[in-house]
């Protein structure tokens, strides 16, 4: 199946790759899985992966004591992005859980569970969620498509073109706008320059940019009105790991 992706304008493309700007994110596609009991694979939502000595109990918000979601797993061995992960976990499964009734912005109310040891990987069960009502639907990853993006409008990091009257710009950043804002099918990507709805939330440079969230024909959250979400992760030493989600709404 082919899936619509906008073309960015020659013009942009030279500027971009002339000031090393653009970068490759591998968008995910999905498909129903043969096998939805196959924990050691990467998805959106469904059944939550805990290990089997655990309590088996689907964690609960703090605030308003609904059920947690699974936003995504990520299983890193089979990521195109592996290799950006450091190597403690790059043979791991990442779980994010979330509670789409608060919908908290950077680390407040997502869980992180990280599996990496072989013995946890080897008792790891699936747990169905006894919420009702849940936002987000279960798909697997199946493939992914490359594509060179540019930072988004908002990024503060984005270096602008020198030399340009107001006219120039205002056509520079319409053009921006119609490749960055009008994926017709596919909005989810790992890697590459995360892209942001009016504001950027980066938390800063000492983060790692893993996944960018939005809703699209395999991912039915939604922030606000059509808003985008990230994932970035820290390195804090001693083998943990810190992790936000950020969220911005146009």
């Amino acid at each position: 199946m082919e899936y619509k992706f906008p073309t960015l304008d020659k013009d942009l493309v030279e500027w971009y790759r002339k000031n090393n700007l653009l970068k490759v994110s591998h968008f995910i596609i999905c498909e129903k899985s043969k096998d939805t009991n196959k924990i050691l694979s990467s998805k959106f939502g469904g059944k939550i992966p805990l290990l089997n000595s655990s309590k088996k109990e689907v964690p609960k918000c703090p605030r308003c004591k609904e059920y947690l979601e699974l936003l995504v797993q990520l299983y890193i061995p089979q990521l195109p992005t592996k290799d950006s992960f450091p190597k403690s976990l790059q043979n791991s499964l990442m779980v994010f859980l979330y509670c789409t009734e608060c919908m908290e912005t950077f680390d407040e109310h997502l869980v992180s569970l990280i599996y990496s040891k072989e013995e946890d990987l080897k008792n790891l069960i699936y747990v169905e969620n006894p919420k009702q009502n849940k936002k987000i639907q279960e798909n697997f990853f199946s493939k992914f498509i490359e594509k060179e993006l540019p930072p988004s409008e908002d990024d503060i990091r984005q270096k602008v073109p020198e030399g340009l009257n107001d006219k120039q710009r205002n056509e520079f950043y319409t053009k921006l706008e119609d490749f960055l804002f009008n994926f017709r099918d596919v909005k989810c990507f790992l890697g590459g320059n995360p892209q942001y709805d009016q504001g950027d939330s980066n938390p800063g440079d000492d983060y790692t940019f893993i996944i960018n969230l939005a809703d699209d024909k395999f991912f039915s959250m939604m922030w606000g009105d059509a808003g985008k979400a990230q994932i970035f992760m820290k390195e804090k030493g001693n083998g943990e790991f810190e992790f936000k989600l950020p969220w911005t709404c146009g």
